[in-house]
């Protein structure tokens, strides 16, 4: 996945920094990140984690965030989740196939 965003990335003359690694755990900094966490069927990621996510979220962004999960998710939940210390700027609905949809929500840091 992350030699498919370099490809992506480099077509746009853009150079990022990449990350693998457990986001919960994580204690380091970054102004902008990307992700999506995995939300079909199969998907072993439970809805805690995404609540986990976004309560950790504010703690490791200074800038903006994009995230995608699960159209199973609420997104008001998601927007009184990180009120506090975020907002949520744009909220896109994706239709992936038959019932998977996802949810893309731009978030910033008050």
């Amino acid at each position: 996945m992350i030699d498919k965003s370099k490809v992506n990335c480099a077509t746009y003359d853009v150079i990022p920094k990449f990350a693998l690694q457990d986001v919960l755990m994580s204690s380091s900094a970054y102004e902008y990140m990307v992700t999506d966490i995995a939300y079909g069927k199969n998907s072993a990621v439970q809805k805690d984690f995404v609540r986990q996510f976004l309560l950790h979220l504010p703690r490791i962004i200074t800038r903006r965030a994009v995230v995608g999960v699960s159209s199973h998710v609420d997104k008001e939940a998601v927007i009184n989740l990180l009120k506090t210390k975020m907002r949520v700027i744009a909220v896109y609905s994706y239709y992936l196939h038959k019932s998977l949809s996802k949810n893309v929500f731009v978030i910033e840091k008050l």
